[in-house]
């Protein structure tokens, strides 16, 4: 079964400045090359190699590393996001590049291989149509929140509830993988995240 990977590439840096200054936030050297260029790697190791690039200003720093993705052993093809309107927006740029199961993963974020490919794993196995990632955090009211029914079953996720309000201690990571039932827009918009700097629940 082949799978896509939606890669989301057009966050400034503006809270890093002036580092952030005319070079892209995935474009920051980690260990002598871009984030994003671990991602991409990371990705092509985990056999996912349909690859597509959402940018932003200063977007020709990214198309000139990267060009087609022959180089990496990957085939890239590019959307731009023109404002920055969060990154479900960011996710909408896809439609009519989406044609099969997905990720949607941040530039910045790096995972490993393996668990990219556990997450497929899981994910067929219980026919889900949307898998996140999850983790233990300490400090809950900061992150995105996992929200589940008593069953143990994920119904939603509240972005950076009120302190003493967690519905869980388990924080979204940023690894989403949708099946092809979430591949349109339409489906992506009010689901993929909530903005960063937004409150308040998202059902699943």
């Amino acid at each position: 079964m082949s799978i896509q990977a939606v890669i989301l590439a057009g966050g400034e840096g503006k809270r890093i400045h002036p580092l952030g200054v005319n070079k892209p936030k995935a474009m920051f050297e980690l260990l002598g090359k871009p984030l994003i260029q671990t991602v991409v790697e990371n990705l092509a190791e985990a056999g996912i190699t349909d690859l597509i690039l959402i940018t932003g200003p200063n977007q020709e720093q990214i198309q000139s590393h990267f060009g087609d993705g022959g180089n990496f052993g990957v085939k890239i093809q590019y959307a731009f996001q023109a404002e920055p309107l969060g990154q479900a927006n960011a996710v909408q740029q896809a439609e009519g590049l989406v044609n099969t199961h997905f990720f949607v993963l941040n530039a910045n974020d790096i995972f490993e291989p393996r668990l990219l490919q556990e997450v497929v794993r899981q994910a067929q196995a219980k026919q889900a149509n949307l898998a996140l990632v999850g983790r233990k955090v300490s400090e809950p009211w900061r992150f995105g929140v996992m929200r589940f029914d008593a069953g143990g079953r994920l119904v939603g996720v509240v972005e950076k509830p009120p302190r003493g309000q967690e519905p869980s201690d388990v924080g979204v990571v940023g690894v989403y993988y949708f099946r092809p039932t979430f591949s349109s827009a339409s489906a992506i918009r009010p689901r993929a995240r909530p903005t960063t700097n937004s409150s308040g629940p998202t059902n699943c």
